[in-house]
């Protein structure tokens, strides 16, 4: 079974997670958020081992609902060789219990995810989240996925 410690991330475990990710640095220092941000990231380590990140923001819906806020995930990431152990689930299952004790001010938490992912949309299902399919266009090039979303 596996042992899942989960820590919040700070500017120096955010540097250090990089050294780790699939994606280039400039994407990770846009998504990764510390406490500075209004949200945060949290890793879980599984032997000592960084084997995940989750990153969420705060955000308000657009007007008229400008006064309901929404938690995004910006990212959530395993490494490969500890994918298929449950941490993208424990994160997910941490971010909830680490969100300010104002969560009844948030309506939801959602994210966004392309449809080659098949695993993370696996996860989402699983996660009793909705599948909104859609597209968006970074750098005028479409990439077709889905918003998912939960009630909070």
């Amino acid at each position: 079974m596996n042992q899942f410690n989960f820590i919040k991330v700070n500017k120096e475990l955010k540097e250090k997670w990089i050294q780790y990710s699939q994606w280039s640095v400039e994407v990770n220092k846009e998504v990764i958020h510390t406490e500075d941000d209004e949200g945060f990231s949290i890793v879980a380590e599984i032997d000592g081992e960084l084997a995940g990140i989750i990153s969420i923001i705060y955000k308000e819906l657009p007007p008229p609902l400008e006064k309901t806020l929404e938690v995004y995930i910006d990212n959530i990431e395993v490494r490969k060789e500890f994918r298929n152990r449950g941490v993208a689930t424990h994160l997910m299952e941490e971010v909830l219990q680490q969100l300010p004790n104002e969560t009844n001010n948030f309506y939801q938490i959602r994210a966004w995810s392309s449809e080659d992912r098949i695993e993370m949309l696996h996860l989402w299902r699983k996660l009793s989240f909705t599948l909104n399919p859609s597209s968006i266009f970074p750098q005028n090039k479409e990439v077709k996925g889905f918003y998912v979303s939960r009630i909070l």
